[in-house]
């Protein structure tokens, strides 16, 4: 599926804040990450790390799934080639 050039931008929009970038390589590693798990990782509080993580589910760039009362964070396949191409970046 070709994505037009508007959503593009879009998903590298969502891209384009070192804690977001932090958060793909978190999650390429482990997988299932709660907020606060996430949160104590990068050492941001959990309402700064929860809108970093709302711009990257915007850009479908991750998953929520619900697990009781907690949330966990998975990379979408989108997810996993966007970090890819920025680690073919570095």
């Amino acid at each position: 599926m070709e994505l037009e050039p508007k959503e593009l931008a879009h998903i590298l929009k969502s891209t384009g804040h070192p804690a977001r970038i932090e958060i793909l390589d978190i999650l390429s590693v482990e997988q299932g990450l709660s907020v606060g798990d996430v949160s104590e990782t990068l050492g941001l509080d959990i309402k700064s790390t929860s809108a970093h993580l709302q711009k990257l589910n915007h850009a479908e760039l991750i998953e929520k799934k619900q697990n009781g009362q907690l949330v966990n964070i998975y990379l979408t396949n989108r997810g996993k080639k966007m970090h890819k191409l920025l680690k073919s970046l570095q």
